[in-house]
């Protein structure tokens, strides 16, 4: 079975008002419900389901900038908000938020890249293979 990681970042929470409307909880029970799902797979059923479930690491702020504007990232990191930035973002601004906002884009970078790896690293055997595959077809 294909290995894949599952990054979660529920571990960074965020304190919301009452009644917000975003159901920041709701994360964390699909991750554990997902992992208790694949832990009561039998050891065949589990065999199939070949991922590992890792924490997101935090995007940088070189990361962030090739999509946004740096002076805007420097300003969401040290909570320079505008009151009308902050309310297009939907949260108030606090440093909880800022590490669940970096992990939810770092996570998204960190599985991107593992997928390219992936990619990269089966083309590559596909090259060999045709190569092989080529030298045989040569040689007779």
């Amino acid at each position: 079975a294909p290995f894949f990681p599952i990054y979660y970042n529920d571990v960074y929470e965020v304190n919301l008002p009452p009644g917000h409307r975003f159901p920041i909880g709701k994360y964390r029970e699909v991750r554990i419900s997902l992992q208790s799902k694949i832990e009561a797979l039998s050891q065949d059923e589990q065999s199939r389901v070949d991922c590992d479930f890792r924490i997101s690491p935090l995007a940088t702020v070189e990361q962030l900038i090739t999509t946004h504007d740096e002076h805007y990232v420097q300003r969401y990191l040290n909570g320079k908000m505008t009151e009308l930035e902050n309310r297009n973002i939907g949260f108030p601004w606090s440093l909880q938020h800022v590490n669940r906002t970096l992990s939810s884009v770092g996570g998204t970078v960190a599985a991107a890249l593992s997928a390219w790896e992936k990619y990269c690293k089966r083309h590559e055997l596909i090259q060999k293979k045709e190569h092989n595959r080529q030298e045989r077809f040569e040689d007779t």
